[in-house]
């Protein structure tokens, strides 16, 4: 947040805290609070330089559309954060199909407008990287470990600390740096 409107975006998770790269988001699950400024017209307009009304919510008449990582997101909400005078709250959930990394782009557009871009940080869903372990060992080893496979032998004594070992390194590598390994994943 550079008081530029470029660069790491005032966008905060559920609990309330900053979604940068040590908190990052989570594609597919986690909802995003989105603040900014200039949506427009809302719902239940509150006086010039009063906050929105505590009992009814102050909504945009428009709805805007959010892509995150290129991908449009779903919006639950848009419309004057509550408490805060001209400040607005769009809340959407994080597409599966996002890009992953430490700054994915995050737009909002409504009506005509479009907004400048803003960045945060998006991970892989938990457990992601198990699609990829079958074949990461090479393919002497992941044709006997795909549960697919007929008859499926047992490998020979050793083999299965061999796997193991090539397994853990491998993982070991996705976590250091999940997007540069494995862009489809």
């Amino acid at each position: 947040m550079n008081g530029q409107g470029t660069g790491q975006g005032a966008i905060l998770d559920t609990s309330y805290r900053l979604v940068d790269s040590s908190n990052p988001a989570t594609a597919g699950s986690t909802i995003l609070q989105i603040y900014c400024t200039g949506l427009g017209a809302v719902t239940y307009q509150p006086p010039s330089g009063s906050p929105p009304l505590t009992n009814q919510l102050s909504q945009t008449t428009t709805s805007p559309i959010v892509t995150i990582g290129g991908v449009q997101a779903q919006v639950s909400f848009s419309g004057l954060a509550p408490g805060s005078v001209g400040e607005y709250q769009v809340d959407a959930r994080v597409p599966a199909g996002s890009s992953k990394g430490a700054a994915v782009p995050v737009v909002i557009a409504i009506g005509s407008a479009t907004s400048n871009t803003v960045t945060i940080a998006v991970q892989r869903p938990a457990g992601s990287v198990w699609r990829l372990s079958a074949f990461i060992c090479g393919p002497r080893f992941s044709r006997r470990l795909t549960p697919e496979a007929p008859r499926m032998r047992l490998p020979r004594p050793g083999q299965w600390q061999l796997i193991s070992s090539c397994f853990q390194e491998k993982l070991a590598s996705f976590r250091q740096a999940p997007d540069s390994r494995n862009p489809k994943a």
